[in-house]
């Protein structure tokens, strides 16, 4: 297999996300919507109705970026596994991803953008805002069953691959960490300094494969290691929020009832995935196009939307939700 240090973690990040988005098409089809007649969604025929909707929602820059980004995780699958159980599986996969490069590259528009420019790094993976009921009207469900059997398998070969999950007292430091909880308190509660506390913290980022612990937490829950954070405490609801400036969001959507039945538009989750990449604010505000005060009034809006205190619970509920997934390195 062609890997580099990060190829399982690039490889499991997008075999979640492709699980997720056809076990939602399966959840869309148990509504009502569909059937589609494509039981294949790995083949060219599905791809170009799929890069279809794709171009109706999405600008070219995105679009190039999910293409980039489907092709260098298929190079990076190039090979056999070294599990012959899970090579059907693998080989499934390998062929989604080059699909939805090729029908996405079809587009004049989207041949037109540079590789490797900019935003169209963040869009590591298919973009969570689409309906999948759209899909499932594409798709049959055999088609979809059989997509999210096969990510789940290659996901699982991976994840197998990847820094060992966390030991019952390190869960304990991330519920701790999630909860906000003073680093100080935690020291004190394990016998050690804070500057201690925080070498430990360091080390247990270090070996489940994350930069920084905006990252370890959404990793903690995309894997339900631990359950998503609680929402913003009582007391800092009741504080009044001062009126913001309004910034460039992109196309503007109504809110919802319910703050997890409407997904972020695509700048909104451009943000959270480069957050999840451990992308610093400001480069993140550099490739989105924004001032880092824009982008930082964009994401506090963000988190009184979803009644979270701060960046590592709103990454975390993101993470739970499937709006992105959290890349691990391999140790």
């Amino acid at each position: 297999m062609n890997s580099d240090r990060g190829g399982f973690g690039a490889i499991n990040s997008f075999a979640v996300r492709i699980a997720h988005f056809a076990s939602r098409v399966v959840q869309a089809h148990q509504c009502g919507y569909g059937p589609g007649r494509h039981t294949e969604p790995w083949s060219d025929e599905f791809q170009r109705l799929a890069a279809l909707v794709y171009a109706g929602a999405l600008p070219p820059a995105y679009r190039r970026g999910i293409a980039d980004s489907s092709s260098r995780v298929a190079e990076l699958m190039d090979g056999n596994p070294d599990d012959a159980q899970v090579g059907d599986a693998w080989h499934a996969v390998r062929a989604y991803l080059r699909s939805t490069a090729r029908a996405l590259l079809a587009d004049p528009d989207v041949e037109a953008i540079a590789p490797k420019t900019g935003a169209t790094q963040i869009a590591a993976t298919p973009p969570a805002h689409l309906r999948h009921e759209v899909f499932a009207e594409l798709l049959h469900p055999r088609g979809a069953r059989r997509l999210a059997d096969a990510a789940t398998a290659v996901a699982r070969y991976c994840e197998a691959r990847l820094p060992a999950a966390p030991t019952a007292q390190e869960i304990e430091w991330i519920i701790a960490v999630a909860a906000r909880e003073p680093i100080a308190a935690l020291a004190n509660r394990n016998a050690t300094t804070t500057r201690g506390m925080y070498r430990r913290l360091g080390s247990m980022w270090k070996r489940l494969g994350v930069a920084n612990q905006v990252q370890g937490v959404a990793l903690a829950v995309q894997q339900g290691w631990i359950m998503p954070p609680s929402h913003t405490p009582a007391e800092q609801q009741s504080r009044p929020h001062r009126k913001r400036e309004p910034v460039p969001t992109g196309k503007a959507t109504a809110p919802a009832p319910d703050r997890w039945k409407t997904v972020p538009n695509a700048p909104l989750l451009l943000c959270l995935q480069g957050l999840a990449n451990g992308t610093k604010q400001e480069r993140l505000a550099q490739e989105l196009g924004y001032s880092k005060r824009q982008l930082q009034r964009m994401l506090a809006d963000l988190w009184t939307q979803l009644e979270v205190p701060a960046a590592t619970q709103g990454v975390a509920h993101a993470a739970a939700q499937g709006w992105i997934t959290i890349e691990r390195t391999h140790a």
